[in-house]
């Protein structure tokens, strides 16, 4: 008689093979400028996206008996559930709008289901993780310098590198110090580069919060004086990085920093004034149920979404989506506090987790896109048991 595990093992093959090819073609259309190959892209993309969501239910099928009843898992459950009703406002995208929110959760939940059984930590994930990197890193670099090739004097705004960012939380979880540290300090180097406000301040308090408590709080006895020593020269060699780069380009870098007041947040600002006045005009059954999926982009007078997730949540999905979001990031603070508590192996990688969040929800959009999220919607899903354990 075939195992459980032996059938979630290739199922887990096949799920790693599909989010390659999906990252991939995500990634080829957002660089694209609506030519027949971004065209094509875009169709296969949503052919992956279906048939990674139709392998996810069967995971969650078959395995249907080892959920735990923890918060996260609970809660995605529900999100999945008002999706399923909210969405009912556009009728004439309801499939495709699905297809959409229900992504992230899907894949929550079919990674905590195949880590009961081991599969992702012992056999596949990191390896997963690493090919996933490189093939991200070398799109990366190709988009990079396509989209610098006609600037002088500065550098352009590259979100592409969101695909980088969003793996440190699986690779903060390696047990080999040696890839974690060259993958850390890869990632700040082109994090760098992307010139992204945002993604530089992400990255940068996950170094130094991966410094402190790997080389510092964790550390015992002479291990400690060791600990100390290298974090200090990881920390100087990070901090070169950025004044090299920044250098280079002419101070372009700190520049960017220094205009937030007067560029509002590239604009933001003037954004979040218009979704909230939009947000106040509507009904009280749209206020209640939500817009339906993406719905600002309509609406605002500059054909912008809100760049703000719980803006967005709550214009599209409503006071209960925005509740549940709300929920989600309280879940995502205790889990943390818990894992530092019990000193787990993951504590680190999870407060990696809860700082992306935390940035992306407020300045970006990390809910509203199914791209980069399923990266950490996987992590959530996979680490969940050394929490309901």
């Amino acid at each position: 008689m075939i195992r459980l595990s032996w059938i979630n093992d290739r199922l887990f093959l096949i799920l790693g093979v599909l989010l390659l090819l999906v990252s991939v073609f995500l990634m080829e259309f957002a660089a694209g400028d609506g030519e027949d190959s971004v065209d094509s892209s875009n169709l296969l993309v949503h052919l992956l996206r279906f048939s990674i969501q139709g392998l996810c239910l069967l995971i969650i099928l078959i395995n249907r008996s080892k959920f735990k009843s923890s918060k996260i898992i609970m809660l995605a459950f529900i999100w999945m559930i008002w999706m399923i009703l909210c969405n009912t406002v556009d009728i004439s995208r309801y499939f495709i709008n699905l297809s959409f929110t229900l992504f992230w959760p899907l894949i929550l939940l079919s990674f905590n289901a195949l880590s009961k059984y081991d599969v992702i930590y012992i056999k596949r994930m990191p390896t997963f993780i690493c090919i996933l990197y490189i093939v991200n890193l070398l799109f990366y670099i190709y988009v990079l310098q396509f989209k610098n090739q006609d600037i002088e004097g500065k550098l352009a705004s590259v979100s592409h590198v969101y695909y980088i960012i969003l793996l440190l939380p699986w690779i903060l979880t390696f047990k080999n110090k040696t890839v974690k540290n060259l993958l850390l300090l890869l990632t700040i180097i082109v994090t760098v580069l992307s010139a992204k406000r945002g993604a530089i301040l992400t990255v940068g308090l996950i170094a130094i919060i991966y410094l402190y408590f790997d080389y510092i709080v964790f550390m015992r006895g002479v291990k400690k004086i060791y600990g100390v020593v290298i974090g200090m020269v990881l920390g100087l060699l990070i901090v070169y990085s950025f004044i090299y780069l920044n250098d280079i380009n002419d101070g372009y870098l700190l520049q960017r920093f220094e205009n937030v007041e007067e560029d509002k947040g590239s604009g933001r600002l003037y954004i979040y004034e218009e979704v909230l006045h939009l947000y106040d005009r509507l009904p009280w059954e749209m206020k209640l149920f939500g817009a339906s999926h993406n719905s600002v982009i309509k609406t605002t007078s500059v054909g912008l979404s809100a760049h703000n997730d719980y803006l967005e949540v709550l214009y599209d999905y409503g006071i209960i989506g925005f509740f549940l979001l709300i929920s989600f990031l309280l879940i995502i603070i205790r889990n943390t506090r818990h894992l530092y508590r019990i000193r787990s192996r993951v504590f680190v990688a999870y407060f990696a987790s809860l700082i992306i969040f935390l940035i992306m929800t407020m300045v970006s959009h990390l809910i509203l896109y199914p791209t980069y999220i399923i990266y950490l919607a996987s992590f959530w899903g996979g680490v969940d048991k050394e929490i309901s354990s």
